[in-house]
């Protein structure tokens, strides 16, 4: 069973974050940061519990962009400093350091998230202070852009992934279609996503089961699955909850009798590579077999700097770009000042060969959100997984 985290052991790992970093005197307000204040990067990430596998891959991907800045100088004249925490300590560390108010040292910005619901309550956390966050989880389908817009969801949003799953997914395969979700809010949304998306494509009337987060045996679903006779099972699960579904789908020859349509998966949450994990359809903005220039020496610059681990996925490449372009955007600015980097990462476009991806990429102003090329993934039983790439610009209706 998952580790929960007590308020006393929030606690306690604030105290130790915050004897260690910037937190100690507070999250600074970047609108008053000055030309040449030390660049300090807080990877917020989860450690423990259902997401703690894309919080390894969050941190892997931002500390790799931040030490090849460091290799080749630097940045504005000296290194860039990190450090990760835990995002239930970061949430409940800022909440208590705000009764007592920020300081205004340094330049702090923020990456990570892991999953839609904590990137929410780190952007409210950023909104409040000032503070530059680039999320590199997939967000909900609500804008995040507030009044002092200082959020961008770099990953951009769930709710268009799964759109284009669903859309690809469905068409190519049609039939009947059960809809299986958790019932965490963000699963809940995908599911109402869902049944919107299927009346559209004239596929009305699924059948639906809810299971509960952090279910372990997903048995009695399955029978069910098995038992209506489904040509599409459509997931809205997500984290070590899908990581153990998949793999009891697959013990039970699930994978081989009904297609599977997974609406919030990333690459980490398919489990420990191998080529039984490639089934079903899912929706992402990168993937590590890309045939594309930069791919494989990102890849392998990943690999040998952490060779014991799986990766690099897609929620690595997030964080990866997401460093790497904002520590680009700071070289131009030749500032920390949020009053300059803010209208240069609103207006932010990237090629897309220097994003290892088919299409140009640039941030939506009005949401902060980042559009970007879609992979349609879909993969079989001992087969390589098949790619297809969508244009940013190309309506979902019209996919496929």
């Amino acid at each position: 069973m998952a580790k929960v985290f007590s308020r006393r052991a929030m606690l306690r790992a604030t105290v130790g974050v915050a004897a260690t970093t910037a937190l100690s005197a507070g999250l600074p307000s970047l609108r008053r940061a000055r030309t040449g204040s030390p660049v300090e990067i807080g990877i917020v990430t989860h450690g423990l519990g259902p997401f703690a596998a894309r919080g390894r891959q969050e941190q892997r991907g931002a500390l790799l962009a931040i030490e090849e800045a460091n290799e080749t100088g630097g940045i504005l004249g000296g290194v860039v400093r990190c450090f990760r925490v835990d995002a239930h300590a970061f949430l409940q560390g800022a909440a208590l350091l705000g009764k007592r108010g920020f300081g205004e040292h340094g330049s702090l910005f923020l990456i990570g998230g892991s999953e839609a619901a904590t990137v929410r309550a780190i952007s409210d956390v950023a909104e409040l202070h000032n503070v530059i966050y680039l999320a590199t989880a997939p967000c909900g389908s609500t804008p995040i852009r507030t009044s002092n817009g200082t959020t961008f969801a770099w990953a951009g949003t769930a709710d268009s992934l799964a759109r284009a799953a669903l859309i690809q997914g469905v068409r190519a395969i049609g039939g009947r279609c059960v809809i299986v979700y958790s019932d965490a809010p963000v699963a809940r949304a995908a599911a109402a996503l869902a049944r919107r998306t299927l009346v559209t494509l004239g596929n009305a009337g699924a059948e639906e089961m809810r299971v509960a987060v952090g279910t372990r045996d997903f048995g009695p679903m399955l029978s069910w699955v098995a038992n209506v006779a489904v040509d599409v099972a459509i997931v809205a699960i997500c984290g070590l909850d899908l990581t153990v579904m998949r793999q009891q789908v697959q013990d039970l020859g699930l994978d081989r009798t009904q297609a599977w349509l997974f609406l919030s998966q990333s690459g980490c949450d398919r489990g420990p590579p191998g080529a039984d994990n490639g089934f079903g359809i899912y929706a992402t903005n990168w993937h590590p077999d890309l045939p594309l220039a930069g791919v494989a020496a990102f890849v392998g610059r990943f690999r040998r700097r952490w060779p014991e681990c799986s990766g690099p996925d897609d929620i690595a490449y997030n964080a990866y770009t997401a460093a790497r372009e904002l520590l680009q955007t700071i070289v131009i600015a030749g500032t920390t000042s949020g009053d300059t980097l803010i209208p240069l990462l609103e207006s932010h476009s990237a090629a897309g060969d220097l994003r290892m991806q088919h299409h140009a990429a640039s941030i939506d102003r009005s949401t902060g959100a980042m559009r970007q090329t879609t992979y349609i993934i879909s993969g079989g039983e001992h087969a390589r997984e098949a790619m297809i790439a969508v244009a940013p610009d190309v309506d979902e209706g019209n996919i496929g």
